[in-house]
């Protein structure tokens, strides 16, 4: 008797690893695609050049583009 109880709880619990599994992997696949995109940025040098480029320079710049747009 105690088995059949057993299994009519497991059977509630029958995708739960299966959804436990998918968000993981979404979890780690979207962790080593940012990592990807920080590293490129900072292979292209862009980080390199937002330090180098004074802030007033960016924000007026942005603003500009804001308002054209």
């Amino acid at each position: 008797m105690r088995s059949r109880e057993d299994a009519r709880a497991r059977e509630g619990e029958c995708g739960q690893s299966t959804v436990e599994y998918a968000v993981v992997a979404s979890a780690l696949a979207s962790l080593i695609v940012g990592m990807g995109a920080i590293w490129k940025f900072f292979a292209d040098g862009r980080a390199a050049d937002l330090a180098l480029v004074p802030l007033t320079h960016r924000v007026l710049e942005g603003l500009v583009d804001a308002l054209l747009f």
